[in-house]
């Protein structure tokens, strides 16, 4: 599965808060490798999954800890190559 975060420090939301779940492979626009966005993939974790999957509001009310990302792992992923960060469970929490 797939995690659209928001980074963006200055808008309503909290930085790496879940936006929206998608299969792995899904097309994400140009707009969701720029600097307010990040996207993840989560693996092995099939019930957060299903949670996730099954929510209409996609995934708010969870967030990624983006402090455990490192820093070159962001920069890449913002590029304009896609490369997706895989994320453990563990860095996923309910806010």
């Amino acid at each position: 599965m797939e995690l659209l975060l928001l980074v963006r420090p200055d808008l309503p939301t909290e930085r790496g808060d879940i936006i929206a779940a998608r299969p792995d492979g899904f097309v994400w626009g140009r707009a969701e490798c720029l600097g307010d966005f990040l996207v993840v993939r989560l693996e092995n974790a099939p019930e957060l999954t299903a949670i996730l999957e099954t929510r209409d509001d996609d995934g708010l009310g969870w967030y990624v800890d983006v402090a455990q990302i490192p820093a070159a792992e962001i920069a890449a992923a913002q590029s304009a190559d896609w490369h997706v960060i895989d994320v453990a469970l563990d860095a996923i929490e309910a806010r």
